[in-house]
């Protein structure tokens, strides 16, 4: 970086209350600076309130994954206080998954009748009033409370990404590697500090999931400023009229598949890893501590694939990659879980991380325009969140039949290959409705 440059960044940097930025490269430093001080949007916007906005998209995307992942390693004290099923806990990880597909259509609807940035809001107190329900004696409030949960993040999992587009138009690959970056970072710490966490409190399974809400109410804090911004879509049916189908589209459905099949395979095991290692002899805290290594693995994959993703017309090679690491993952876990298992799972969390940010990222770069943009996250959250729903069960379910955790290790490479088919479709120069560029 140049001497010119550095104190611009610095200043940038006092600007903001978490140092985020100071862990990378000087030139992606550069970058996020120029980024964050250019109004891309609104001419008149301040610098602190475009470091606002920017904090208003990483803090409210740090809480999408806490209090999912967070169940995990205490599954087990779950269902022994409860007497589920090992199929039944799964289900607390697979409602959230499938709210996000069955709700995913209603974000766009919502933010147009009462502006996006309202609903944003929204989602986060919805959010906290579902941890609460949790907190509450009683199996079925459990799963109330749940399908709470996942009805709130199904919202702003639409509407987050719908933010940067409309905020920082230019940045689109910058941004959404903060976003599927910050993502990850949630993974890591509903993984590596639930259980520290009960052991410092002393506090069973109810009161150690209560306590996520703090980070929720600080996302409620932190998205207040941006009301100022609250607009409400008033434009007409017309306006918002698409003329190709993407429900035939080959493309579209790549993109929908890589979508819902890595968060297939990602949920499963993440939710079951524990429970796995647990029975080859590893502690519950053990296993969360590498749970979460290698979702802080997938935090650094997550920023930076979709970074220099967006920087070619063809992504394939970056597919491929993601699919060698993510095969050698699963191999080792099956063929030798408690041997070099900490590398298993690096590999597995950069994979994760670089999957989750290529779908996103396929979503914009396969997109002719804003609408169709639109109508392609719709498809592909709707889709694949649903077929992603139904990962941890069908995982707990093979466990239970086979008595054994390697038809489910199978199963999940297969999955893979096919994940890999339709990621190197996705990948591929091209647009929806439109043939492959010469």
């Amino acid at each position: 970086m140049c001497r010119t440059a550095r104190p611009r960044f610095r200043r940038l940097q006092s600007l903001l209350p978490v140092r985020i930025i100071c862990i990378l490269p000087p030139k992606v430093e550069l970058t996020i600076a120029s980024a964050l001080s250019t109004p891309s949007a609104t001419a008149s916007r301040s610098r602190v309130f475009t470091v606002l906005l920017v904090l208003g998209v990483i803090i409210t995307a740090v809480n999408l994954r806490i209090v999912i992942i967070a169940v995990s390693p205490l599954l087990d004290e779950i269902r022994a206080s409860t007497g589920l099923s090992s199929t039944a806990a799964g289900l607390l990880t697979t409602l959230p998954v499938l709210c996000f597909g069955v709700f995913a259509p209603l974000a766009p609807r919502l933010a147009r009748r009462f502006g996006l940035d309202l609903v944003l809001l929204g989602t986060m107190i919805v959010l906290t009033l579902g941890i609460l329900i949790r907190f509450v004696p009683g199996t079925p409030l459990l799963f109330v409370g749940t399908g709470v949960i996942g009805i709130a993040i199904a919202i702003a999992n639409v509407l987050l990404p719908a933010s940067i587009k409309r905020d920082f138009p230019h940045q689109l690959g910058l941004m959404t590697g903060l976003l599927t970056m910050a993502i990850s970072a949630s993974g890591t710490f509903g993984a590596g500090l639930t259980i520290p966490l009960q052991k410092q409190t002393g506090f069973d399974w109810r009161g150690t999931l209560a306590l996520w809400a703090i980070p929720v109410v600080v996302a409620v804090i932190a998205l207040i400023p941006r009301l100022r911004l609250n607009q409400p879509d008033k434009r007409g049916p017309a306006h918002r009229h698409i003329p190709i189908n993407l429900w035939r589209d080959p493309v579209a459905w790549a993109v929908t598949l890589i979508m819902g099949l890595q968060s297939f395979s990602f949920y499963a095991l993440a939710t079951w890893f524990p429970t796995m290692m647990a029975e080859h002899g590893m502690s519950s805290e053990h296993a969360g501590l590498l749970l979460s290594l290698a979702n802080f693995a997938g935090f650094f994959s997550s920023f930076f694939v979709p970074v220099f993703a967006s920087r070619r017309r063809d992504q394939r090679v970056y597919v491929l990659a993601m699919a060698v690491c993510w095969s050698i993952s699963l191999g080792g876990l099956l063929i030798a879980p408690m041997t070099l298992t900490l590398l298993w799972m690096i590999l597995w969390g950069a994979a994760a991380g670089a999957a989750l940010s290529l779908s996103l990222s396929f979503i914009t770069l396969r997109s002719p325009d804003a609408p169709h943009a639109a109508q392609l996250s719709g498809m592909a959250q709707t889709v694949g969140y649903c077929l992603a729903a139904t990962g941890p069960s069908l995982m707990g379910a093979l466990r239970d039949t086979t008595g054994s955790w390697s038809i489910p290790l199978l199963l999940l490479q297969g999955i893979l290959a096919v994940m890999l088919i339709a990621g190197l479709n996705a990948g591929k120069d091209r647009l929806v409705g439109q043939k492959p560029r010469a």
